[in-house]
């Protein structure tokens, strides 16, 4: 054989065993990781943040005792819509010196609806009022943002406009990103 080809043939098995060098149990890309976007903003003296849209998991298809009117309502659950398609989670500071209250939320393609109409929707000053997801925690009596009608499906990984309107501050849209269900198995 001669010199080149032995090179040659070395260049080949040294390129092929570097370009492997990604693949395995241990490699930096093969886990999948929350992406470092926070869907934040401020209108007013209101500080909105933390949105994303859950696509709901259905993992609960009766109600139960959990959904009775002292614990949080769960999917299926008389105060959530039966046709829910995914939830809005949102955390909202009121930073001012006055109550302000949220007047609407709005989803292209679909309706928002609050799954415990019997809480306000008021945030006090130098107070907080989260929107959760009642398929993932029970915190805050679950009040949470149902999302009914959707006219396209959603697509975990991307962004979708979601627009709050507010009694004092005003309205804001943000691009909130798209995560997928809970695991049933939780």
């Amino acid at each position: 054989m001669s010199r080149n080809r032995l090179l040659a043939a070395a260049v080949v098995v040294l390129v092929g065993s570097l370009t492997g060098c990604g693949a395995g149990q241990h490699d930096a890309t093969s886990g999948e990781r929350a992406t470092p976007y926070q869907a934040d903003a401020n209108v007013g003296a209101l500080k909105v943040r933390a949105v994303t849209v859950t696509i709901a998991g259905q993992s609960y298809a009766a109600p139960t005792a959990a959904s009775s009117p002292t614990g949080p309502p769960l999917v299926g659950g008389s105060s959530v819509p039966p046709d829910t398609q995914a939830f809005i989670s949102v955390v909202i500071v009121n930073d001012g010196t006055s109550a302000d209250g949220i007047t609407n939320a709005t989803i292209p393609g679909g309706q928002v609806s609050p799954t415990n109409a019997s809480v306000s929707p008021t945030i006090e000053p130098q107070r907080t009022l989260a929107f959760v997801d009642p398929e993932v925690t029970s915190a805050n009596n679950g009040i949470g943002l149902a999302v009914t009608g959707l006219t396209k499906p959603l697509q975990p990984g991307t962004t979708i406009p979601v627009t709050f309107s507010f009694q004092t501050a005003g309205s804001v849209t943000i691009q909130a990103p798209v995560v997928a269900a809970p695991s049933s198995s939780s």
